[in-house]
């Protein structure tokens, strides 16, 4: 059985998945028409998503929480976020539709405006889900230090193998949608926003079965291999983290002092 902290965790991976798709649509316009009415579904999905875990969070046992109250305030607002998203995408329907419909001929004035009100529309949807992954990410780090204290290390599932500053940072990073590869221009690369995560770091998280990779719309035909794919944790990414949000920063061992060199007098 997973823990609540996780559940928000992976929510925060359906949000980025929400966001990536969302930001997919404006390579082509046309398209739009057709994928809009399944992104809109997923936001009014998300939404209930968000509003299921705010019930169920007090089934934590935690009782007169201060942290409990905030963090069921921060699920309203994200449902809140994520209707209006939804509400945004509905209204680029009607005027992208509008826009390319093949039953009437626009003047090309009109027409521009309507393209560019779906636009905008998209964009708007984009703002209202952005803050989703950290707002969830961050509530998990609450709920998993409240339970904690108010239960002790038994209110969890032991995680036998703990994580490096390094490890514990990417998977921080991962887990808010910061960190994608690339092969746009050459070699493979990382792309992190806002974090420094070491690609070795990457492939040992990625050796334990913690990571997975989504690919990212783009603006070209589908390829055998993405252009761009998006990193995210698996379900045993989030229960490490989880767990990580509970244990003490790793020690950084101090580096031994050298040895002052020694001078050796010459046998006269």
């Amino acid at each position: 059985m997973s823990s609540f902290s996780e559940q928000l965790i992976m929510s925060a991976g359906e949000f980025t998945n929400a966001i990536d798709a969302v930001a997919g649509l404006k390579a082509d316009l046309p398209q739009v028409v057709q994928d809009l009415p399944t992104l809109i579904s997923r936001a009014w999905y998300l939404g209930d998503l968000a509003s299921a875990l705010g019930e169920r969070l007090h089934e934590q046992g935690l009782r007169d929480s201060a942290v409990l109250e905030d963090v069921t305030s921060q699920l309203r607002h994200l449902t809140d976020l994520t209707s209006g998203a939804a509400r945004h995408l509905q209204d680029a329907v009607v005027l992208l539709g509008l826009a390319h419909s093949p039953f009437q001929a626009l003047p090309a004035g009109r027409k521009a405006e309507l393209v560019e009100g779906g636009a905008a529309g998209i964009s708007a949807a984009m703002d209202q889900l952005a803050p989703a992954p950290d707002l969830l990410v961050d509530a998990a780090e609450q709920l998993a230090v409240e339970v904690h204290q108010k239960k002790g290390p038994a209110g969890g599932r032991a995680r036998p193998s703990r994580l490096s500053a390094a490890q514990s940072a990417a998977l921080r990073a991962i887990a808010r949608g910061r960190v994608e590869i690339s092969r746009l221009d050459g070699p493979v690369k990382l792309l992190c926003r806002g974090y420094r995560v070491p690609t070795t770091t990457v492939q040992a998280l990625q050796r334990r079965n913690l990571l997975h990779r989504q690919p990212l719309p783009g603006p070209g035909p589908m390829q055998l291999v993405p252009d761009r794919e998006r990193l995210g944790l698996s379900w045993e990414g989030a229960a490490v983290l989880a767990a990580a949000f509970t244990q003490p920063p790793p020690a950084h061992r101090p580096r031994p002092a050298l040895a002052p060199p020694q001078s050796h007098l010459r046998a006269r």
